[in-house]
């Protein structure tokens, strides 16, 4: 049997809240596109971090974590088509971030994309190259998709 969420069918708030007070804070628009997402890969999404309260180690004024409008999560998918589903959802829309610890960080704040290489920082094509061995061809994305 499923669980229930208390926010959609699938996600219930705690599973936003701090890893480090507990605070619960969520946009909307991000639990309907995980709601999406969830519906489109037909298998659980699982939120490792959510909001990030301003005493949380990672915390960071600017990151969408801090709003409410973030997420990274995993999901028993090989991440690239976990990925592929993820941007077909966030891509174009909100921030789009490719971890090699094989997760994504998904936000409904201001489109843009990126990667995460043993802990550093770099563009999309650099990160889908190390990862996937390719560029992926993106829906919605000029030429192979990525600035």
């Amino acid at each position: 049997m499923t669980a229930m969420g208390n926010l959609t069918k699938n996600f219930s708030a705690w599973e936003f809240a701090c890893n480090h007070c507990g605070e619960v804070k969520v946009m909307p628009e991000l639990v309907e596109r995980l709601q999406a997402l969830r519906d489109v890969v037909d298998l659980p999404v699982v939120l490792s971090s959510g909001y990030r309260c301003p005493l949380h180690p990672k915390a960071n004024p600017q990151s969408q974590h801090s709003f409410g409008k973030a997420a990274d999560c995993t999901c028993s998918l090989p991440l690239r088509d976990f990925f592929l589903a993820g941007w077909r959802i966030f891509g174009g829309y909100g921030g789009v971030g490719l971890y090699d610890e094989d997760f994504l960080h998904l936000d409904v704040g201001p489109p843009r994309t990126w990667g995460r290489l043993h802990g550093v920082y770099v563009d999309m094509r650099t990160a889908q190259r190390a990862i996937f061995g390719e560029v992926l061809k993106l829906e919605g994305d000029s030429e192979d998709g990525l600035e």
